[in-house]
């Protein structure tokens, strides 16, 4: 799992903790992003001591903060419904006590539809554990295109949501390029939700990210021969809660719906 999505989920309730776990998580994703036998000895160790124990921790999200993740995993499951129905697979970043898991078993997702990453082995055992009880195949050990690439490089999603704690660009392109370009099957219609927030070590301004990410998807989708739709210009179009708030303080969720040129708006819940 990479920083902001890197994917794993981090937004503690006051700012100075908030910053600390970005900064981990950003160092975290640069370590992993390198092979292993290229780090000294002093990075392997520091490495090793970064996995140790996910400090993502939801108790600590301020009341604001909770409810803006739960708008946006309603977004999550209302986009997958308008990409298919919920029939399809999803990939999507989750914390240790598993809330997404929990909101998409909620309404009647199946565990074996779900896929998810996150690079801190405890984490994928407590997913893995009741009462979330994800199958060991669909939850990768690692960073989310590392994941994707390798792990479910043939499985199709109806719906991704590249959801995390750090700022960079990277590590959402580099998920972007995998979904298009690896071994699986792309369906007529799927959605695209991705995390930035400010944690970003050169300070470049977070609407300028976020068009570095949507020139990706954009670029990407015309190569293979996609619509590219920004779900916040009319959400009214895809059932989605037009007060959904797309900015929570410093972090930033948008949605995106790729979708063949002959499939029409009406069509979309028949994927």
């Amino acid at each position: 799992m990479w920083p902001v999505f890197v994917m794993g989920t981090l937004a503690m309730c006051t700012t100075q903790p908030l910053h600390k776990a970005f900064a981990r998580a950003n160092r975290l994703a640069v370590l992993m992003a390198r092979p292993v036998e290229s780090l000294e000895a002093f990075e392997q160790k520091e490495l090793q001591g970064l996995l140790r124990q996910d400090t993502y921790d939801e108790s600590k999200f301020s009341t604001e903060h909770a409810a803006f993740k739960a708008a946006h995993n309603a977004v999550f499951v209302q986009l997958a419904q308008h990409c298919g129905g919920l029939g399809g697979n999803l990939f999507y970043l989750d914390g240790p006590n598993g809330r997404t898991t929990q909101s998409l078993l909620a309404v009647g997702m199946e565990r074996s539809q779900l896929y998810t990453a996150n690079w801190y082995p405890t984490t994928c055992a407590s997913l893995m554990a009741p009462p979330h009880s994800l199958p060991e195949c669909n939850v990768a050990a690692s960073r989310a295109g590392k994941a994707l690439s390798d792990d479910f490089r043939r499985t199709s999603f109806k719906a991704v949501f590249l959801d995390g704690c750090g700022g960079a660009v990277e590590p959402l392109t580099e998920c972007i390029e995998v979904l298009f370009k690896t071994e699986r099957t792309l369906p007529s219609s799927f959605a695209i939700g991705f995390t930035l927030t400010d944690a970003e070590p050169t300070g470049r301004p977070l609407a300028d990210r976020e068009a570095d990410v949507h020139r990706a998807i954009a670029s990407a989708c015309r190569a293979a021969d996609y619509r590219f739709l920004h779900v916040w210009d009319e959400p009214h179009l895809f059932g989605v809660d037009a007060r959904t708030s797309k900015r929570d303080a410093g972090t930033l969720t948008s949605w995106h719906v790729c979708t063949r040129p002959h499939v029409a708006l009406g069509e979309w819940s028949g994927g």
